[in-house]
């Protein structure tokens, strides 16, 4: 058998990584019949460079998780946002407890919820406190450290403060569920406060255009049993909808694009 080069066994690793998400080191070990002392000093290059990044024997691309900003996601898929936003609206309790997850979906949400009164009204978004600032409803900011990439507060004291609540509803984002069984994050701190609102929640909704099941993240914070209502666009796959919809309520709704 003939032996290949650091630099080969480099690229190929980058194509497996490219080609399934994700490969664990000692996987990658067997396959190229080497010591994981060999893999570690590749990955170790690779990480160097800024192409990878290891996670608990795990090594993903490091552009494959990064977070765009809200600014950035706010105009995609525009109209597909906006009827999941008035849809998700349409299914609240009246007046109830619920809180609002950051994200550019979640925003949507937010500016249709305005136009109502008398919800009491949590979330750690700042885009979202921004848009509901002059509403009438009861609006509470959860505290803690700041992303900038998602304008969002994060950590012990955010996690802290919903450890004590209680909600009726909760609405969520997601980074992607391909090759996932529920919705995910590409943040540990921001799985840690999804699923603890989860838990603190009756009804939990996922909010997200179709374009994120064709895309994947670095955790996934709940199953789809665990989620009441999962509301899309149309254009979800059938094999999506076949799979997601054994565990969970799909909503699709329509827009003009996919009439």
């Amino acid at each position: 058998m003939t032996r290949i080069t650091s630099i080969q066994r480099q690229k190929s690793i980058m194509d497996l990584i490219q080609t399934n998400g994700s490969v664990k080191m000692v996987d990658l070990a067997k396959q190229f019949n080497v010591s994981r002392e060999t893999i570690r000093r590749d990955i170790l290059s690779l990480s160097n460079t800024g192409k990878v990044k290891k996670l608990f024997g795990t090594v993903i691309s490091e552009n494959k998780f990064t977070i765009p900003t809200v600014n950035s996601r706010i105009a995609t898929h525009r109209q597909e946002k906006e009827a999941i936003a008035k849809k998700a609206v349409s299914l609240l309790p009246e007046h109830c407890v619920l809180y609002i997850d950051a994200g550019s979906t979640a925003l949507a949400f937010a500016r249709e919820l305005k136009q109502k009164s008398g919800y009491t009204i949590l979330t750690n978004s700042f885009p979202v406190v921004n848009e509901l600032n002059e509403s009438k409803n009861k609006l509470i900011f959860i505290g803690g450290s700041v992303d900038n990439l998602t304008m969002a507060t994060t950590g012990t004291q955010a996690l802290d403060f919903i450890n004590k609540i209680k909600l009726n509803v909760v609405i969520l984002g997601t980074s992607g569920f391909l090759d996932h069984h529920g919705p995910t994050s590409n943040s540990l701190d921001d799985f840690q406060i999804k699923t603890k609102l989860i838990e603190d929640a009756n009804i939990a909704m996922v909010l997200t255009d179709s374009s994120k099941a064709n895309e994947s993240a670095l955790v996934e914070y709940a199953d789809w049993n665990n989620i009441r209502y999962l509301i899309t666009d149309a254009q979800l796959s059938k094999s999506a909808l076949n799979e997601i919809q054994k565990k969970t309520d799909i909503i699709q709704v329509t827009t003009l694009k996919s009439n």
